[in-house]
């Protein structure tokens, strides 16, 4: 399968061969984090571990050229947008916005997708084993987060065995959607969800649990109409867009319907997999589709990188018609990182970003 070839971050601190000596202290750094990160009250109380943890990650990303210089434009680009999460992520820590740290966090392994795809440095990386002191949910949400989609399966299947809270189920139930859209083809991912819809259904305290995977399963049916075959360019996706909702420019808020999220979830496998194939002057586009994609579902597939997308469209090809979706959209994401019940509050350093983006488009 080709994907968006991606540097490989390595999250374990295990000794290996083919690791570069430069590349562990970032390992050990990130793999750390993560599991903090994994464990909400940790990662809010423990703040002098996680502050030197963030630095010493920014300055591994930062010193370690050798890794990232000369190899493609792909790595190089990667350097910087690691760099930008994990800055994101520390800004949003100092400012007591933990679930914003966490989510720029966790994003950081998700952009390891196919430069080290048949290698032992991949097995490496994924085999380290998830600690026993988190919660079954904390264990799932590291287990996706460090690209381990089976494991997370399991680990969710064994959650909603339990009694969970309402919004713990749906969140259980989302990220279960995600892997099976992501691992399964369109039969199993829609068996898996009947049967879930059948559990549900006899549950009279979560009919909400119920209407949700009922979408979802009309949602699949209809990407299975409009994405039936898979892309081979750019203006599939509009094609595909403009069948399923009458229109090439979507309208919908944070989060879109249960069968829309669906389409957008199958959309951004599909794009995944075309990048490998597209020109250079096709990418920002694809990067505008695929943070577009990660909108329909409240920025929550595995963990955004939205944000990332966006500003690579903005900062390399500024020149487009373009990047000026792509800072409208970067614009709204940016409300919604730093909104909260008291209103939506942007940091001066933040709105200085976005002015400074904003002046590189070409008017």
């Amino acid at each position: 399968m080709k994907t968006l070839c991606l540097t490989l971050l390595l999250l374990t601190s295990v000794a290996h061969s083919s690791i570069s000596t430069d590349m562990k202290k970032t390992a050990n750094s990130l793999s750390r984090l993560l599991v903090l990160s994994a464990q909400p009250k940790q990662f809010e109380t423990q703040s002098t571990e996680v502050t030197a943890l963030f630095e010493q990650l920014n300055s591994s990303l930062a010193g370690n050229q050798k890794h990232f210089k000369g190899r493609s434009p792909h790595y190089e680009m990667n350097q910087k947008i690691l760099q930008r999460l994990n800055l994101q992520a520390f800004r949003a820590y100092k400012l007591k916005r933990y679930e914003v740290s966490r989510q720029h966090l966790l994003a950081q392994p998700n952009i390891c997708l196919s430069c080290h795809q048949n290698d032992k440095i991949k097995s490496a990386a994924f085999s380290k084993d998830i600690p026993q002191n988190l919660s079954v949910l904390e264990k799932a949400h590291l287990a996706m987060a460090t690209r381990q989609p089976e494991v997370a399966l399991s680990f969710l299947d064994e959650a909603m065995k339990k009694d969970l809270k309402p919004q713990e189920l749906e969140d259980a139930l989302r990220k279960k959607l995600q892997i099976l859209i992501s691992e399964k083809n369109y039969s199993e991912a829609k068996a898996e969800l009947e049967v879930l819809q059948s559990l549900y259904a006899k549950k009279p305290l979560v009919p909400q649990v119920s209407r949700l995977i009922s979408g979802w399963i009309k949602g699949l049916e209809r990407a299975q109409l409009s994405l039936s075959h898979s892309l081979t360019s750019l203006d599939q996706v509009k094609r595909a867009v403009k069948k399923t909702f009458g229109s090439e420019e979507p309208t919908f808020g944070l989060l879109a319907n249960p069968e829309d999220e669906v389409f957008f979830l199958v959309l951004k496998k599909n794009l995944l997999n075309l990048m490998g194939d597209l020109k250079n002057k096709e990418l920002p586009e694809a990067y505008y589709w695929m943070a577009l994609s990660e909108r329909a579902v409240g920025y929550d597939i595995y963990f955004s990188l939205a944000d990332s997308f966006l500003v690579t469209c903005i900062e390399n090809w500024p020149k487009l018609p373009i990047a000026k979706k792509c800072f409208k959209e970067y614009e709204s994401f940016m409300e919604f990182a730093y909104s909260g019940s008291s209103g939506t509050h942007i940091p001066q350093d933040v709105k200085a970003e976005l002015e400074g983006l904003r002046g590189k488009i070409t008017p």
